[in-house]
């Protein structure tokens, strides 16, 4: 992640696998992808804010090869860390921040981004620009909170979005020229919130094809 000066990603990584709900949730959330879009040994990737590489990990086993993005560098270093202590040579790392930099050349099959659009200003300008990374027939799946009155957080710093309408992120794959836009639950979860106890929240996956 770290897309934003509000919150120091680099501080973050070398204890952002240490948080077990993280973990477990990136992994249910991986599962989804999986479950909703088409990944095979022939497949090129890019997960864009990829972080410590959570859900790249999840996938590369699947996928021919997992391009990690993060605009991070010492998330992407973290996981180069452990990419190399596992011996894993398919996923590889580019720092990259689509809000102020421009569209790379290389383009991919799948492109998905994993609880990062709230973390973005300008969410909408960045989903157009993933959308541009896609080979003809490829996939944007983008897995991010459904509205949730900025309870999810307990420190703001970092947050641009308190979650996401599904009606208007959809809206944004489609002004981005994608099509066959559909939605699911990728995830459902109870949290404590302070001062309101357990709380549920949900975890969309939104997915959309160029044609």
């Amino acid at each position: 992640m770290g897309y934003t000066s509000k919150r120091d990603f680099d501080k973050d990584a070398a204890t952002w696998d240490d948080n077990p709900a993280r973990v477990s949730l990136m992994g249910k959330v991986a599962e989804a992808l999986m479950a909703n879009v088409a990944i095979d040994e022939y497949t090129a990737v890019l997960d864009y804010g990829a972080g410590t590489g959570l859900v790249s990990f999840a996938l590369a086993p699947y996928a021919g090869s997992v391009t990690a993005a993060d605009s991070s560098e010492g998330m992407l270093a973290k996981l180069r860390e452990k990419a190399l202590s596992s011996g894993l040579e398919t996923v590889s790392t580019l720092l990259l921040d689509l809000e102020h930099q421009p569209v790379p050349e290389s383009r991919f099959d799948v492109v998905v981004s994993t609880m990062v659009m709230h973390h973005i200003d300008d969410a909408a300008g960045v989903i157009a620009r993933l959308a541009l990374l896609l080979k003809n027939g490829g996939c944007l799946a983008i897995a991010d909170l459904d509205s949730d009155g900025g309870d999810f957080h307990a420190d703001p710093a970092g947050v641009a979005h308190n979650g996401f309408e599904r009606d208007e992120m959809k809206q944004y794959f489609r002004d981005a020229g994608l099509a066959d836009v559909c939605d699911v639950t990728a995830v459902t979860f109870r949290k404590d919130v302070p001062g309101k106890g357990l709380r549920p929240f949900s975890i969309f996956l939104i997915t959309g094809r160029i044609i």
